[in-house]
């Protein structure tokens, strides 16, 4: 049975003696809400684990579009002299990179033929 089934069963469980009833997919605020408000300690505290083991990670996430063309992390590769060679970019608009060695490099900008 997975987890979702297990959690919805619980709170079905918890809101018998009362007569409520709330989904899963109603939202945090209504789930928590349910929880505080029906129950016994130790339902409330088993049903409110499952609900964060479920929803760990599933927070709003901000995103600007500032960000939009971030790309620390990236793998690059430039060339220089006879060589190439390639990287991690270290900052959002790539212009240092940090090599396999651990050293710095500055980029150059991409220049166009």
């Amino acid at each position: 049975m997975g987890a979702e089934k297990r959690l919805q069963r619980k709170l079905n469980r918890m809101g018998k003696k009362k007569g409520n009833t709330v989904e899963i997919e109603d939202g945090s605020i209504e789930v928590y809400d349910f929880l505080n408000d029906n129950g016994t300690e130790g339902q409330k505290r088993r049903a409110t684990r499952l609900y964060d083991k479920i929803n760990k990670g599933k927070g709003i996430l901000m995103t600007s579009p500032l960000n939009k063309g971030d790309r620390t992390g990236d793998r690059v590769s430039w060339k220089y002299g006879d060589g190439t060679y390639s990287g991690t970019c270290i900052n959002a608009s790539c212009s240092r990179a940090r090599t396999e060695n651990g050293k710095v490099k500055y980029l150059p900008k991409n220049k166009k033929k």
